[in-house]
């Protein structure tokens, strides 16, 4: 509770603070582009590709090219850039960027509501932007769908929490659905960030109250438009290219022995993804 009244009577101490703690973030992330050299591969080109498609007029994909999932959004931030610039591997990295330190921020906006202190906060930042080189690895990537998601999953909780401690307000509540809605759309891996949120304001008895809810859902139909547009009209082709994905049961366990001796220990920073500099080139 100290710190978050020193937070309250020192704005201008918490903004430097903050100030220090998204240039050591972007210290972090400077070193490790310079140190892989910019380096993108092949999903990263393809991106810069439908980014070049849009810039120029000649395709508006919805979709990752050669698959009926994983929306464009991206491509689709990454165009003017691309079209300013041309498609060059800083300015895919440029947008990753954006995306990861929206995430960042969203973060720790989120963890200063949850815990009401700002110390707590920047040491959470600092733990996603300067932790395990997993995530800075996957946070300077445009791969269709998984930055963005982070961004996009992180606002989800952040206006859910808005949603289940403050006033009613409509905007907030068509924003939420209106983002989770689109995150569904960039991938559907975003559906843990919705779930938690809907279990969030279930605890909070926020979750069934007629007028909000009824502005959530609008905003998630509105958000998810172009993948309920284009499954009606394709016969479901996304559910279905999703489905020929699906693991069988003879394979439970062995992406499960994966899990814990392989994916887990990345997770946590114990292993490092990748051997630099060449597993990060094309």
């Amino acid at each position: 509770m100290g710190s978050f009244q020193l937070q309250r009577r020192s704005p201008a101490l918490a903004r430097r603070f903050r100030i220090c703690a998204y240039l050591l973030a972007a210290l972090w992330l400077g070193v490790f582009l310079a140190r892989t050299e910019f380096a993108i591969d092949g999903d990263e080109a393809i991106i810069g590709v439908m980014a070049t498609h849009i810039a120029d007029g000649k395709d508006f994909p919805l979709w990752f090219y050669g698959q009926d999932y994983m929306g464009s959004l991206e491509a689709w931030v990454a165009a003017p850039l691309v079209a300013a610039f041309g498609t060059q591997r800083v300015v895919l990295k440029i947008v990753a960027a954006l995306f990861w330190f929206a995430f960042l921020e969203c973060s720790r906006r989120l963890a200063s509501r949850v815990f009401r202190s700002e110390p707590t906060a920047l040491v959470t930042m600092l733990l996603l932007a300067c932790g395990p080189l997993f995530l800075t690895l996957w946070g300077s990537k445009l791969r269709g769908g998984y930055v963005s998601v982070w961004a996009l999953g992180a606002l989800t909780l952040l206006l859910a929490h808005y949603e289940g401690t403050e006033r009613f307000s409509r905007m907030r509540s068509l924003s939420v659905g209106l983002v989770a809605g689109l995150a569904t759309f960039v991938n559907v891996l975003s559906i843990p960030y919705t779930a938690a949120a809907i279990l969030f304001l279930a605890s909070r008895r926020r979750l069934f109250q007629p007028a909000p809810l009824g502005l959530r859902v609008l905003g998630f139909v509105i958000g998810a438009s172009p993948l309920i547009v284009f499954n009606v009209l394709s016969g479901f082709a996304t559910f279905r290219a999703v489905g020929d994905h699906a693991t069988s049961v003879a394979d439970v366990s062995h992406h499960l022995v994966q899990l814990l001796s392989h994916a887990l220990p990345i997770l946590l920073g114990g292993l490092a993804p990748f051997s630099l500099p060449s597993a990060c080139r094309e």
